[in-house]
């Protein structure tokens, strides 16, 4: 078993689809058995119960903390098959890139220029270079030429992609981690759909248990 430390899990309902979860099967824990709640780990508060038809599914949000430990699992009404389940993990990308090319066309002056070829500036009364209002050096043009510039207009592009921290579908139906860095997940559940006529209007309860361990069991004391 890991070192005990204190762990805090924050569990609201995320975006549902399909029916999802309702509050009719609040508190019932017994859908999982002692050996998948595993020893010492602390379910109150954090899990979620409600009612699922076949084919459906729901997600919930869950918030996990770092330096912590966390067991999740999925409990379900036998009737309803193996209802699976994954944790998912919003991944938020921003990249540049180019949102549209803008040509624009402008008069571009031609310059006189001496025999080295460099533009001959525009004298005033005492010989100076005259500058304009900026202070920039007037030079002498002889003619005008147009020129095409283009334009790069860029703009952020935003993706949500999601990957999967963890999958029952691959063997294991529980989930159980030291969380090193605190993050928000989903967990999506997953009821298998039914050919079987009588299960159209039927909805079994499902459990999705998210379970706490405290690392220190003095967590609670004060010190002086």
């Amino acid at each position: 078993m890991k070192s005990i430390k204190n762990i805090l899990l924050v569990s609201v309902f995320g975006g549902l689809a399909y029916t999802g979860f309702s509050q009719t099967c609040a508190n019932n824990k017994k859908l999982c058995g002692k050996e998948e709640l595993g020893e010492y780990f602390d379910y109150r508060g954090q899990s979620s119960f409600g009612r699922l038809a076949p084919g459906d599914t729901s997600r919930v949000k869950v918030v996990l903390y770092s330096k912590n430990d966390v067991r999740i699992m999925v409990c379900s009404d036998p009737t309803l098959g193996e209802v699976q389940f994954r944790i998912l993990k919003t991944i938020r990308e921003y990249n540049r890139v180019v949102d549209r090319i803008e040509k624009t066309t402008v008069d571009e002056p031609i310059y006189k220029t001496d025999k080295e070829g460099n533009p001959i500036p525009v004298l005033d009364d005492w010989g100076e270079p005259k500058k304009d209002d900026v202070g920039q050096v007037q030079y002498e043009i002889v003619d005008y030429k147009q020129v095409t510039k283009v334009d790069t207009v860029w703009k952020t592009d935003r993706k949500i992609r999601e990957d999967v921290l963890f999958d029952s579908r691959k063997g294991k139906k529980v989930y159980e981690e030291e969380i090193k860095k605190t993050e928000s997940v989903l967990i999506e559940v997953v009821a298998p759909p039914s050919t079987d006529p009588q299960m159209k209007t039927y909805e079994g309860c499902v459990a999705v248990m998210v379970g706490r361990m405290f690392h220190y069991a003095d967590y609670k004391k004060f010190g002086k």
